[in-house]
């Protein structure tokens, strides 16, 4: 495959287009910061950290900000499965007061609910670039005798394991140009699955099943392949594993067989882009422009109905005009544009 081919060009500006901007990636780290100083002024915990797309290197303009705090046990003896198995809904609660509290004396724009399964959300009801960068805070307590932390389950009231350090030092590993290509096709994976109405993966799904597969000697549009066919075996037969081997698999966002179906039909578009790239600029433009409907268009004169029927069937990326069904660019991201509008270049 040609090093600077049509694909390797096509990709490149796609990953540009998903990509945040440094005052979006700025203001989501002071957020973080922000929503972070008011945990701790709360009191009682013994640590904080990073996780997330932001702390991955993977983050996509539609980022939010995940980080955590863990709780001193000798200030909360009674909590979880470890201490007199007190349950989370409470502190989760409590700190959610405390920080809605602190953030307002600031900015009475800000909003701070609970989700439904675990995280504190902080919204600034702000936008930087069109985007309103949102902060999740989780509320975690150390583990005794185990690697990681309890993190909450609030449905059920009750602690569930996980290793969010551990992910973030794991998604990190490896020599850099192991992390730079598998931290690129994650972000082009992840701007294609949010292309859907219903996403079919987890960002964090993508991610651990990029760890397991990628390689340091495949390019950008080779490493984006091996995700989508290593996924589409894999998720055939079981979900995903937690990379560090502390929480249970990674739960899937839609039916499993939909899920395969989708990642078979992208592997099978990206060889297609692979084969065409520096032999036919034209088949390799208009198969990524199956592939990324909202953000590539097919060459001139092309008809692509497969791009056509891509963009039908999520009911996005078409628009209606004087002369019937037309492709539209979809969802604009930055002010930029898709790649092949020549007026917008």
């Amino acid at each position: 495959m040609s090093a600077v081919g049509k694909t390797t060009n096509i990709l490149e500006d796609v990953r540009r287009h998903l990509a945040p901007t440094d005052d979006i990636l700025a203001e989501a780290r002071a957020r973080r910061a922000r929503v972070l100083d008011a945990a701790r002024a709360h009191g009682g915990a013994r640590d904080t950290y990073y996780s997330g797309s932001i702390a991955h290197g993977t983050a996509n303009s539609d980022l939010d900000a995940d980080c955590g705090v863990v709780l001193d046990r000798r200030r909360y003896p009674t909590l979880g499965p470890e201490g007199d198995g007190e349950g989370s809904k409470e502190i989760v609660s409590e700190f959610r007061d405390s920080v809605a509290q602190r953030l307002r004396e600031d900015d009475e724009r800000v909003d701070v609910r609970v989700t439904k399964r675990r995280a504190i959300r902080a919204k600034f009801n702000s936008d930087v670039d069109g985007f309103d960068p949102s902060v999740d805070l989780v509320v975690a307590l150390e583990r005794s005798h185990q690697p990681g932390v309890w993190i909450p389950n609030l449905p059920e009231d009750g602690w569930d394991p996980a290793h969010p350090a551990e992910h973030t030092r794991l998604f990190a590993s490896g020599s850099k140009t192991l992390v730079r290509v598998r931290a690129r096709a994650v972000r082009l994976a992840k701007g294609w699955n949010q292309q859907y109405k219903r996403p079919g993966l987890s960002s964090f799904n993508i991610e651990a099943l990029a760890w397991e597969c990628v390689e340091e000697s495949m390019s950008e549009g080779e490493a984006l392949h091996e995700i989508f066919a290593y996924g589409a075996k894999q998720l055939a037969g079981h979900d995903t594993d937690d990379p560090a081997r502390v929480s249970g698999p990674i739960r899937r966002l839609i039916d499993r067989d939909e899920v395969v179906k989708r990642l078979e039909n992208a592997a099978g578009l990206m060889q297609r882009a692979l084969d065409a790239d520096g032999v036919d600029d034209d088949e390799a433009q208009e198969t990524l422009s199956e592939l990324f409907w909202k953000y590539v268009v097919p060459p001139a004169g092309s008809s692509n109905k497969s791009a056509f029927a891509a963009r039908l069937r999520t009911g996005e990326g078409v628009r209606v005009g004087a002369t019937g069904l037309t492709l539209g660019s979809g969802t604009n991201l930055k002010r930029t544009r898709s790649y092949g509008d020549a007026e917008s270049r």
